[in-house]
């Protein structure tokens, strides 16, 4: 299955910024067009990512908006730069340019959500106290106030699923997740319990890879896969101990290949819940 082709993700990142410096600033795509001496509409279609701005469209941006901060500036004009580019994009770690991306505003956007998780649950799906759990053991030594607040931030991430228009959601899970006692025993139990309820709505599938299907098609790791909204290509996504990556094009391509086959190898979705509820008795709960 091949993905859909549209604007990259550089494009929308970087429209995406222009159009929050302008409204901060109090401008008007009129305004902004006048400036850049361009149509209004060719700066609506810049800030959607459709055409990527060139780097004096930035320059022009971030001038007449009043833009001062320099890593700011300079992340905004690297945006520019790399904004034809598509593939693996590993630069989610790099200073000022980590701000300037946010996994949230993709899933907002998405119309489905394809992932594979073998490690933790995925945190659109995670209880309070489990999204605690990881937190604090991956983020050792930090505050509890910061903890506090990343998990505030996750569970208002979670409102999309009950939304007016809320994603598809597919979710493969390797066995050992629903056995490895993030937190403790009854925070386990209590997120499988959850996990019952979400495979339960219209919009969400969770399929169980059993340890019995032995090697699958992603032994590298987990992944997600972003299907958005026409004209938007799809978007890959991954999670490493060196930094977040994002993918394009015939990598997510790969990636939606890779879901496809490990949906296979699982089990069904009626299955998937018995193994779960089974999983929630041995556990004390129902």
């Amino acid at each position: 299955m091949a993905a859909r082709r549209g604007p990259t993700l550089r494009s929308q990142w970087l429209g995406k910024q222009l159009r929050e410096l302008r409204e901060e600033a109090g401008l008007t795509l009129r305004d902004l067009a006048a400036y850049v001496q361009r149509d209004a509409s060719s700066v609506s279609r810049m800030e959607a990512g459709m055409h990527p701005a060139r780097v004096p469209d930035v320059l022009a941006y971030v001038t007449y908006c009043g833009e001062s901060d320099e890593d700011t500036r300079a992340a905004l004009v690297k945006l520019a730069q790399d904004a034809w580019q598509t593939g693996l994009w590993d630069r989610y770690t790099e200073g000022a340019l980590k701000s300037l991306m946010d996994l949230a505003w993709l899933e907002a956007r998405a119309v489905e959500m394809r992932d594979f998780q073998a490690l933790v649950l995925p945190g659109l799906l995670q209880t309070s106290a489990y999204a605690e759990a990881v937190m604090r053991e991956s983020d050792h030594g930090t505050p509890q106030t910061d903890i506090d607040r990343w998990v505030e931030v996750r569970l208002e991430r979670q409102k999309i699923l009950a939304g007016s228009k809320p994603p598809i959601v597919k979710t493969v899970l390797d066995e050992s997740v629903l056995h490895r006692e993030v937190g403790s025993r009854q925070i386990l139990r209590d997120q499988v319990k959850r996990l019952i309820e979400l495979a339960e709505c219209d919009n969400i599938t969770i399929l169980v890879l059993p340890w019995s299907s032995g090697a699958h098609a992603s032994p590298e790791g987990c992944f997600e896969v972003l299907l958005m909204e026409e004209p938007y290509s799809p978007v890959g996504y991954a999670e490493t101990p060196g930094g977040a990556f994002f993918l394009e094009r015939n990598d997510v391509d790969r990636l939606i290949s890779r879901h496809e086959r490990l949906s296979v190898a699982a089990h069904n979705q009626a299955d998937s819940l018995v193994l779960m509820r089974r999983t929630c008795e041995e556990l004390g709960g129902v």
